[in-house]
């Protein structure tokens, strides 16, 4: 689970959807569907995206909080995300980190 501006939260499930909610009315106010793939984790970029990691097929999709859009696709096995304060999105898988701006 992830917490978001504007009273919302992100959670990812083990057949691939990420749902956010709107905390205030407790309602699903968007889906997101990766097929067959679970979510490893969740991190909040600047200008509403959602970078969300999958484990099987070692990915890391960047989703507009919008529209849904898929943005972009990174080949990276990633076990953690997090963002850096000038917006760069990092992974972590064993003793690798990456980084992406």
């Amino acid at each position: 689970m992830l917490a978001l501006p504007e009273n919302r939260i992100a959670t990812g499930t083990v057949d691939g959807s990420v749902f956010l909610f709107n905390t205030i009315t407790n309602k699903c106010i968007l889906t997101i569907k990766m097929p067959d793939e679970a979510v490893g984790s969740l991190a909040y970029l600047p200008n509403d995206l959602l970078a969300v990691a999958y484990g099987a097929s070692q990915t890391i999709q960047i989703w507009s909080l919008v529209d849904g859009r898929n943005i972009k696709e990174i080949q990276s096995a990633a076990v953690s995300l997090a963002v850096w304060p000038n917006s760069t999105l990092l992974s972590c898988y064993g003793n690798n980190v990456s980084m992406w701006t």
